[in-house]
């Protein structure tokens, strides 16, 4: 549950940095690494602490999909730099 509110909350974040990627630029690579970071924790919940396979796996393809979102944020925001 814990780990579902901290998607939540990231995801709300980066929508909001959405808006306007150029501004925003600083929040994606803390987004890259939070999602890493909780891939990894994933991995060994399945792994070694007997977290349900079927949750890991959602978690890790929300992860996915976050990752996915933070390179068209990134790109998105290279276009707005360039036409600035």
């Amino acid at each position: 549950m814990i780990v579902g509110i901290q998607l939540a909350a990231i995801g709300v974040v980066a929508l909001w940095g959405a808006r306007k990627p150029a501004q925003y630029l600083a929040l994606i690579p803390v987004i890259v690494m939070t999602e890493l970071v909780d891939g990894v924790w994933d991995v060994y919940s399945i792994t070694y602490s007997f977290e349900a396979t079927s949750m890991g796996v959602t978690t890790l393809i929300i992860h996915g999909l976050i990752f996915v979102g933070a390179y068209w944020a990134w790109c998105a925001a290279q276009l707005d730099l360039k036409a600035e």
